[in-house]
């Protein structure tokens, strides 16, 4: 559904969250990431909600929003508390709008990509743009932003571009939008997916993988958190991704 299509859908009021109202509220709140510091008394000028939005929030307190579960630092779950940068805009909205989001964790990104194509969830917090997820979703304005790498074994001294990963074992991370990207202008690379980023990691480390492709942030993040000491940054994986809410 094209973002005018969604702006001219009719509105469903009868216990069913409607999208269009959905995507006018984030689209509103993309102000509250330059005014994170502003009262809430003069915020609540400066977002211009209209009577009937104010309304239809009153009236549905509750939005579903379904998180990646293992994408630390931008977002993930830790004895069922829901963590990361996004979290912090999630509870920023909620206070700023004065609603609650409906936050469900699923055992992966995979469920909850299908749970939301099926329109048993309302949002995403952090999401990447892709030509696939554009068919269901439309997206807000960018609020994280990072280059894509090439992660190797630290006896991999040269640098390298995406063409030269070619006959190497690469891994993206199943259903993340860098996979998705590089296998559409790399059909020749027999891209391998893997689970999440720790675990693409440790295949490289022992030797599994050549090579796997991921966010900087996120690599950092599980080379730190797994003690992981012999891999290196070889090259960028190409134009960096940013991360949006969408609906």
């Amino acid at each position: 559904m094209e973002e005018s299509d969604l702006r001219n859908a009719p509105i469903v009021e009868d216990g069913v969250v409607s999208r269009r109202r959905i995507w006018r509220l984030l689209s509103v709140c993309g102000i509250l990431f330059s005014v994170i510091l502003s009262p809430v008394d003069t915020l609540a000028a400066e977002l211009d909600l209209t009577a009937s939005e104010k309304a239809w929030l009153a009236a549905h307190p509750r939005i579903r929003l379904t998180p990646d579960p293992d994408f630390p630092p931008i977002e993930y779950f830790r004895d069922g508390q829901f963590f990361g940068i996004a979290a912090d805009y999630v509870r920023l909205i909620e206070r700023k709008l004065g609603i609650k989001f409906e936050i469900r964790e699923v055992d992966s990104w995979s469920t909850s990509v299908k749970e939301t194509k099926a329109r048993e969830n309302d949002v995403w917090s952090a999401v990447a743009v892709t030509p696939e997820r554009q068919k269901f979703m439309v997206f807000s304005a960018p609020y994280i932003d990072s280059p894509a790498v090439i992660v190797v074994r630290d006896t991999t001294t040269q640098s390298l571009s995406v063409r030269e990963l070619a006959g190497l074992r690469v891994g993206v991370i199943k259903n993340y939008a860098i996979g998705a990207l590089l296998r559409q202008s790399h059909p020749d690379i027999p891209f391998e997916d893997v689970p999440n980023a720790a675990a693409g990691l440790k295949r490289v480390s022992f030797g599994s993988l050549d090579a796997v492709v991921l966010n900087l942030a996120i690599a950092s993040h599980a080379i730190e958190a797994n003690s992981i000491t012999n891999l290196r940054v070889a090259g960028d994986a190409g134009p960096g991704l940013s991360w949006r809410f969408a609906v």
